[in-house]
């Protein structure tokens, strides 16, 4: 799966807003697919309008664990995540120079979980 992981404070939310708000915020939801849309073409993909792939996820520091995220489809947040994005955070995880492991005490090694 194609995905695009961003700081959500340079989307200039906290990452802490429940998805039914972020769902509301029609600007926010705009900037999401400007962002989509070119990734989508530097990425090969062509023009993606219409279609719901690449994913967008926003992540943020979390209370509880290492991480937090909220997982946009093209014109809402959705309210839980795909296993298919939890794949690409996990995975982005394990590369040291990548938005996802900026967050994490130490970037986990390939292969080891």
């Amino acid at each position: 799966m194609c995905a695009i992981i961003a700081h959500a404070e340079a989307f200039g939310i906290a990452g802490d807003e429940s998805p039914q708000r972020l769902t509301g915020e029609r600007e926010l939801l705009r900037d999401i697919e400007y962002v989509r849309l070119r990734a989508a073409l530097a990425m090969g993909l062509g023009d993606v309008t219409g279609r719901v792939l690449p994913k967008v996820m926003l992540i943020s520091k979390s209370h509880r664990g290492d991480i937090r995220s909220r997982y946009f489809v093209p014109s809402s947040c959705h309210p839980t995540h795909a296993v298919s994005g939890a794949l690409c955070l996990a995975t982005a995880a394990t590369f040291s120079d990548t938005v996802v492991a900026r967050f994490l005490p130490t970037p986990s090694p390939p292969g080891r979980w």
